[in-house]
């Protein structure tokens, strides 16, 4: 009978053996993927997260919406709010983490910090990733519009044979005095992108309805804003940014 159980006793510790390396290579894998799955819904609700002050998810609400499958104990925190940079976009930071199997120490989170103590299979997602990648998409979508405004004022200037820098293509006739010449929208106060007939002038006017958040860009053709009083006239096109502050680009008339 004692040969027999230590061999049973044996058996179990090797299979213990085997299945442990298992179990933690699984356990890190669902992790990682987990993070990835939050990275993924963050980028794509960027704005909405960003709304108020604190978090506006619980932390089941997240594992939910990021369509997470809760597994092996799963454990999240969320930082309190951080922001990026000069415009001070909000973001938050996540960690997800499995508890130690053998107890151990358990990780402590602060305001914005974790401290994994005995836990070994954790990860982390900032979301200052998703708001710096949706910041540059912005900005690069505010430069391409206003390039391609740019290329057709130049053009309107040319295909009458005559480059008469005098006449503001960026804005209509009878808008703000009567030196307009262009099919784009008079816009006195900012207003949206696609109330402006981009379509007119830069074709898939579409394109360049909103920034990388899904919020409309605006622009503004006359003074104060922009200069249309005297040549090189001027356009600007701003976006909102997460948090209440805009990103502006100011856009001219080619001369010479």
């Amino acid at each position: 009978m004692l040969v027999i159980l230590a061999m049973v006793a044996t058996a179990a510790a090797y299979t213990s053996s085997i299945q442990l390396p298992r179990i933690r290579y699984e356990q890190r894998q669902y992790i990682q993927s987990a993070a990835n799955r939050i990275g993924d819904y963050y980028r794509v609700n960027a704005w909405a997260l960003s709304q108020g002050t604190s978090f506006p998810l619980s932390n089941d609400q997240l594992l939910t919406n990021a369509g997470i499958n809760k597994k092996f104990n799963i454990q999240l925190c969320v930082s309190q709010q951080q922001f990026l940079g000069a415009y001070k976009i909000p973001y938050y930071n996540i960690w997800v983490w499995v508890p130690h199997g053998g107890g151990g120490k358990p990780a402590v989170c602060g305001t914005n910090s974790f401290t994994p103590n005995s836990v070994t299979d954790y990860d982390e997602y900032s979301g200052a990733i998703a708001q710096q990648s949706l910041f540059l998409a912005t900005e690069k979508t505010m430069r391409d519009l206003g390039a391609n405004l740019v290329t057709a004022f130049e053009a309107a200037q040319q295909s009458g044979g005559v480059h008469n820098v005098d006449v503001d293509y960026f804005k209509p006739y009878g808008c703000d005095g009567d030196n307009g010449a262009g099919p784009l929208g008079c816009a006195e106060s900012w207003t949206n992108a696609s109330e402006m007939s981009l379509g007119d002038w830069v074709g898939s006017s579409s394109l360049y309805h909103r920034n990388a958040w899904g919020q409309e860009l605006q622009l503004d053709n006359t003074t104060p804003v922009a200069n249309d009083q005297e040549p090189p006239y001027t356009i600007y096109i701003r976006s909102e940014l997460p948090g209440g502050s805009y990103l502006e680009e100011e856009f001219a008339e080619p001369i010479g």
